[in-house]
């Protein structure tokens, strides 16, 4: 369980800390009191790609061997390889979007700029995960996805106000991120013996 556990927070710190970034955006480009529209907006985007990682991740664990689903840990490696090479700003497409968008659709906004801006590269994550995860530890992983939301959806909140860490998580959080990818697929690869297999193969 502990493994379980580690494993899906690095997962889901990893890719939220690039949406992060989009939080913060969408915060600033908003008053106070349409907190409350973003936050749902968010729970629903994110809540869509992780059930869709999950029904595709639970598909791949029709494959008998354990060491072949583990060789899945090679896609979050690579994820953390291009977020270092490749130079994805879509910070001014989300704030054209916002500008674009009327109040009242402010939910429906934030969710599809969850899934559009984050889809790809989330699932690239999650899938690997939940085809090697358990499914008795599901609930908890997913209770602990939701506290690690809603905690870093106020944390953007709170830092969308100030200038100095909302500077910070902009020129940070993509090394964050590459690292905690990196570290799952390894992770992955080690704990399925996928990497022995290979090597015996050899």
């Amino acid at each position: 369980m502990v493994d379980a556990v580690v494993q899906g927070f690095m997962s889901y710190v990893g890719t939220i800390s690039d949406y992060f970034i989009v939080l913060m955006i969408i915060f600033g480009c908003h008053r106070l009191e349409q907190k409350n529209q973003i936050m749902w907006g968010s729970l629903i985007g994110n809540g869509l790609l992780v059930g869709l990682s999950i029904i595709i991740g639970m598909t791949f664990k029709l494959i008998p061997a354990q060491w072949v689903l583990g060789l899945l840990g090679i896609i979050p490696i690579i994820m953390g390889i291009r977020v270092l090479v490749i130079d994805d700003d879509d910070d001014a497409e989300i704030a054209e979007k916002l500008e674009d968008e009327p109040a009242k659709g402010l939910i429906t906004t934030v969710a599809l700029l969850a899934f559009s801006t984050c889809g790809a590269d989330n699932m690239a994550v999650y899938i690997p995960y939940f085809a090697n995860l358990e499914l008795r530890y599901l609930p908890i992983i997913l209770l602990m996805f939701l506290a690690i939301l809603i905690s870093v959806s106020w944390l953007a909140f709170k830092c969308s106000t100030v200038k100095v860490l909302s500077s910070f998580m902009e020129k940070y959080a993509k090394w964050l991120q590459s690292v905690l990818y990196i570290a799952l697929g390894c992770y992955i690869l080690i704990d399925t013996r996928a990497l022995q297999e290979l090597f015996a193969w050899l």
